[in-house]
């Protein structure tokens, strides 16, 4: 434990830090699993989730949306901007790069995924968990304008006891969106449930924040409560546990698809060196018209 990180935390905001200090108690057990199952010089479960090469192909049927995608031309332009925006703002961009604990901006193919979802399922209330410099948060919104309607409640624990980096907290989303998004300063554990209960329902979940199977199931469980039918969650870093077996387990009439994730760089170590992101989706009922 590093002991001037802590205080650092306490100081910051001592609600948070008992929230941080029970869950870490409470991850023991997963922690003791790794340990036992996983090589030395693995930090993650060995864990694998099969992949559908053509995944984005098969969700895109689903649905109900065009394949090729004719968003995705706007999309890959828009990457060179938002990418090149943020670039030109910090030192380093991708997996790793973003605090002590090594936080991750999005990648592409979650970011294509989430904007893709956007502009197909056309949503009115989203919320994601995790934001760090926004970048799957920028496509959210950049889909949203394009839509017309909607808005995105984030949920994001600035790293504690690192305020120098926290004027780096979603640099990557301009002025003009800003209007159809709602910052929310904490961990999942302490806003995502208020949060919820005030929204009421929503038609688009975005897991990207504490990728323990612990933090995981807990937020799956409140967002598919809440999610409306016909509504998706996406889940990035599926492969740094197995929560997303769980879910599907207990939910196996959702439709699942799970792809390879698209870092800049290899991320070796990982599920095929660059880990795994899920989409699930919450199946019409006979009352939707399904």
């Amino acid at each position: 434990m590093d002991l001037g990180r802590e205080l650092k935390s306490f100081s910051s905001d001592p609600v948070e830090w008992a929230i941080s200090l029970r869950e870490r108690w409470g991850e023991r057990g997963e922690q003791r699993a790794k340990r036992s199952h996983t090589p030395h010089f693995m930090p993650w479960p060995p864990c694998p989730y099969p992949i559908d090469l053509q995944w984005e192909e098969n969700l895109h049927e689903t649905i109900g949306a065009a394949w090729p995608c004719p968003d995705q031309r706007r999309f890959h332009d828009l990457w060179e901007e938002v990418m090149g925006s943020v670039q030109a703002q910090v030192n380093e961009v991708g997996r790793g790069v973003f605090g002590q604990d090594g936080w991750a901006d999005g990648d592409t193919a979650l970011s294509r995924t989430v904007y893709c979802m956007t502009r197909h399922l056309r949503p009115e209330h989203l919320l994601e968990t995790g934001v760090a410099r926004g970048i799957t948060s920028r496509f959210i919104l950049e889909a949203l304008a394009e839509n017309g309607h909607g808005h995105l409640w984030s949920i994001d624990l600035p790293p504690p006891g690192e305020p120098d980096i926290h004027g780096e907290i979603g640099l990557a989303v301009p002025d003009r969106l800003r209007p159809s998004w709602t910052y929310v300063a904490g961990s999942s554990q302490r806003r995502l449930r208020p949060l919820l209960s005030r929204i009421g329902t929503i038609d688009l979940f975005v897991h990207d924040s504490k990728h323990t199977e612990r933090n995981l199931l807990f937020e799956l469980e409140h967002a598919w409560n809440a999610l409306t039918s016909g509504g998706a969650v996406v889940v990035d870093d599926v492969d740094l546990n197995c929560g997303f077996h769980s879910f599907r387990r207990t939910n196996p009439e959702a439709p699942a698809f799970i792809g390879r994730a698209e870092p800049l760089r290899p991320d070796v170590g990982r599920q095929d060196d660059t880990g795994v992101l899920a989409v699930a989706l919450k199946r019409r009922g006979p009352r939707d018209g399904a």
